[in-house]
């Protein structure tokens, strides 16, 4: 099953096709979680630092806010750290006006403390506050009930210090940029082995689903491959921010790297319109053809068996001529079916969903193994 194979570590893929995953070369790169942890504990060191220094007693007294900032707002990417940063200032700045307004009309008790949670509740709805809109209730809290008798300095130290922090860390991130590679390849070769599974099933079962058996019948369930290549969009999302403030020198790694993944990416979306086509030629009473589905199945295996041959062993020329033949077959096939046959206008487009998915692979091996070339 997909599922208990992408739960443990990914298989090996027959050679070249393993090459969609090339070795990674520096330690530091293995895990972004690795680099976030070392560039996190140095924005907070110093952002600890930074805040001892300030002068002023508020400063030295809650010097702990400036590395809190920058804790929350390092992320894997300068786009990210900046958009977090920019994010929790706002949260914050939110945050200390709704305690600062509520101390100049009530004092806190049991009732002033529900009316300024409830409100900033309602403001930390605002969708531009992202991630950090949890701050805004926070903050509110904190200055109404920690900065009676000085809520201006309170609120100045807890906004300012933790913005100082956040700054730092947006400034450590920037001089320390992490180049995400190594979850976009595992992710990329988890998506490849499953598409040479799902594409391996769908032939099985065309295969040996029998003259009795409706067209389809038996097609492997979606949910899994979907999984799979949704985690592909997200690493190059991920990835894709990386490049963008990457020196123009250093880009050419990632960005034939990120054409391989939107490649593996391209096969598994056109495989999932074939088999949602599949899919709708299973009922007998659409398709009209309840006695002979043998003969057509097969030649639709067929294709889908070069298709995944081609992937298996990361070449494309002889997939190029055994998949033009399925094909050709199959449209004779077509041909020779009467013109008002129930389910033909569903047929037609089968083939052409066939030719789409073979070019997505051919194009996704070519890259491949040009990039390693």
């Amino acid at each position: 099953m997909l599922t208990d194979r992408a739960a443990g570590p990914p298989p090996e893929l027959p050679q070249p096709a393993a090459r969609v995953v090339r070795p990674v070369r520096h330690w530091w790169r293995m895990h972004p979680r690795l680099g976030l942890a070392l560039r996190t504990s140095i924005a907070g060191g110093l952002a600890w630092a930074v805040a001892q220094l300030l002068p002023g007693h508020e400063a030295q007294q809650h010097a702990y806010f400036a590395p809190m900032g920058a804790v929350v707002v390092t992320s894997t990417t300068v786009l990210a750290t900046a958009r977090e940063l920019f994010r929790s200032v706002l949260a914050l700045t939110l945050g200390s006006a709704v305690g600062l307004l509520a101390l100049a009309i009530v004092r806190p008790d049991a009732v002033s403390v529900a009316v300024v949670i409830a409100a900033s509740v309602l403001i930390a709805g605002w969708k531009l506050l992202g991630t950090m809109r949890a701050w805004v209730p926070t903050v509110a809290i904190f200055t109404m009930v920690l900065g009676q008798g000085q809520p201006l300095a309170y609120a100045t130290a807890y906004t300012g210090l933790t913005s100082l922090g956040a700054a730092i860390g947006v400034a450590v991130v920037t001089l320390m940029p992490q180049l995400i590679t190594a979850p976009l390849d595992e992710a990329v070769h988890r998506l490849w082995l499953s598409i040479i599974e799902r594409l391996g099933q769908l032939q099985d079962d065309l295969r040996d689903g029998g003259r009795e058996a409706s067209f389809g019948t038996g097609l492997p369930d979606t949910v899994d491959l979907d999984t799979v290549r949704r985690r592909v969009e997200t690493r190059l999302a991920e990835a894709s921010e990386a490049q963008r403030i990457r020196r123009r020198s250093r880009r050419a790694d990632l960005d034939a790297r990120l054409a391989q993944a939107r490649a593996v990416h391209r096969v598994a979306l056109r495989l999932q319109d074939l088999q949602r086509r599949l899919e709708d030629l299973a009922d007998p009473q659409e398709t009209g053809r309840p006695d002979e589905p043998a003969e057509f199945e097969c030649r639709v295996a067929d294709a889908i068996e070069s298709i995944r041959q081609a992937l298996q062993r990361g070449s494309v020329g002889d997939r190029d001529q055994s998949l033009e033949q399925a094909l050709t077959t199959l449209d004779e096939k077509v041909a020779s079916l009467p013109t008002r046959r129930p389910g033909l206008h569903m047929i037609t487009p089968l083939v052409d969903d066939l030719r789409r998915l073979g070019m997505a692979a051919g194009e996704a091996v070519r890259l491949t193994v040009a990039s390693t070339d």
